[in-house]
C-alpha cells in the first residue's frame, strides 16, 4: 500500500498536481534519498515515453484524416491488408516500457528489502547488547559476593574463573557497541562549531592555570586542557570557570559520555547558554548512538525556527535519515 501511495505521489508531482507543502517535502526527500530520486527519474522517463507514444498515435490519426479529406470518395475494391509498421513499433515500445517498469519496481523492492534487513540487524544487535549488559551486571554482582566471603582454595579458583568470564563478556560487549557507534562521532564533530570559536564562557583573567588551559584549548590540546581544569579543587572559587569550560574540552576530545553530565551542569548555572548546550548535548547523543535522546532534542530544536541551530538541525536530520 505504501508503494502504491508513493507511486501516486510521484505521479502527481510529475503532473504538477501535488500541493505546495507536499511538493516541498518530497523534493527535500529526493535530495537526501538517492533511491527515491532514482524512482522519480524512472517514472519521469516512463511518463515521457507514454507522452511520446500518445503523440505518435495522434499524428498517425491526423495523417489518416488528412488522406481521407484529400482523397475523393470512389467505389473501389478494398486494398489488401498490409502490416501496420507504425502500430508494430508502438506495441514494441509499450512492451519495452512495461519491462522497464517491472525492472524498476523489482529494483526498489530489493532496495526496500535490503533496508528492512539492515534495520532488523540493528534491532537484533541492540537486543543482544541489552541481554549482554544484564548478564555482565549479574556476573559482576556474583563477583562482589565472592569477594566478600572468606577465601579458600575453591573460592579463589571460582573468582579467577569468574573474572576471566567477565573480561570476555566485557570485550564482546565493547566490540558490539563500537560497531553500533561507528561513524557517529565523526558526524557529531562535523556538525559542531570549530573549537577555536568563542562558544565557551568564562572570564579571561590572569590566573596561570586558567591561562594555560585557554592556550591548550586554542592549540587543540584537549587532553591537556582537561587535565588542567580537573587539577582545580572542587571547593576552589575557580570551579565556576571549570563548569563553563570543561564540557567543551571533553566534547572536542571526543569524551562524549563524560561531556553529557558536564553540559547539564553548565545549563543549571547558565540559562543564557541554553541553545549552545542543547545543540552540543544533541551531538553527544548522536556520537554515542542514543537514538531516543537524539530524536527528542532534534524535535525540540526544530519546534523553534528562531533557534540558533535551527538550520543545522535540519541538515543533521537529513544526514541521519530521521523521518
Amino acid at each position: 500500500m505504501a508503494e502504491e501511495y508513493l507511486h501516486d505521489t510521484i505521479q502527481k508531482y510529475l503532473l504538477g498536481e501535488l500541493p505546495p507543502l507536499e511538493r516541498e517535502h518530497l523534493e527535500a526527500n529526493i535530495d537526501s534519498d538517492p533511491a527515491l530520486a532514482e524512482q522519480v527519474e524512472i517514472q519521469r522517463l516512463a511518463y515521457m515515453g507514454l507522452q511520446r507514444l500518445a503523440a505518435a498515435d495522434l499524428r498517425q490519426k491526423f495523417d489518416l484524416w488528412d488522406d481521407e479529406l484529400d482523397t475523393p470518395t470512389l467505389p473501389q475494391t478494398p486494398p489488401p491488408i498490409q502490416p501496420n509498421h507504425d502500430k508494430l513499433w508502438i506495441w514494441t515500445a509499450v512492451i519495452l516500457l512495461l519491462l522497464l517498469l517491472v525492472g524498476a519496481f523489482a529494483h526498489f523492492w530489493q532496495v526496500k528489502h535490503t533496508r528492512n534487513s539492515e534495520k532488523s540487524e540493528v534491532a537484533q544487535r541492540d537486543s543482544i547488547i541489552a541481554v549482554m549488559r544484564i548478564e555482565f551486571q549479574q556476573k559482576q554482582d556474583s563477583m562482589s559476593v565472592l569477594l566478600s566471603l572468606p577465601k579458600d582454595s575453591l573460592s579463589v579458583l571460582e573468582i579467577k574463573r569468574l573474572q576471566e568470564e567477565i573480561d570476555r563478556k566485557d570485550k564482546s560487549l565493547r566490540d558490539l557497541e563500537s560497531k553500533r557507534r561507528a561513524g557517529k562521532p565523526l558526524i557529531a564533530l562535523q556538525y559542531a562549531q570549530p573549537s577555536n570559536t568563542n562558544t565557551r564562557g568564562g572570564s579571561r583573567g590572569t590566573d596561570p592555570v586558567l591561562t594555560d588551559e585557554a592556550k591548550a584549548f586554542k592549540a587543540k590540546e584537549f587532553a591537556e586542557s582537561i587535565r588542567l581544569l580537573k587539577s582545580i579543587p572542587a571547593n576552589d572559587s575557580r570551579q565556576a570557570e571549570v563548569i563553563q569550560r570543561l564540557p567543551y574540552s571533553l566534547f572536542y576530545a571526543s569524551h562524549f559520555d563524560a561531556a553529557i553530565p558536564a553540559f547539564i551542569d553548565l545549563l543549571e548555572v547558565d540559562q543564557f547558554k541554553e541553545m549552545d548546550v542543547q545543540w552540543h548535548l544533541l551531538l553527544c547523543y548522536v556520537a554515542i548512538g542514543e537514538r531516543s535522546e537524539t530524536r527528542y532534542l532534534l524535535h525540540a530544536i526544530l519546534k523553534n525556527p528562531k533557534h540558533k541551530y535551527y538550520q543545522q538541525a535540519i541538515d543533521l536530520k537529513k544526514a541521519l535519515n530521521i523521518h
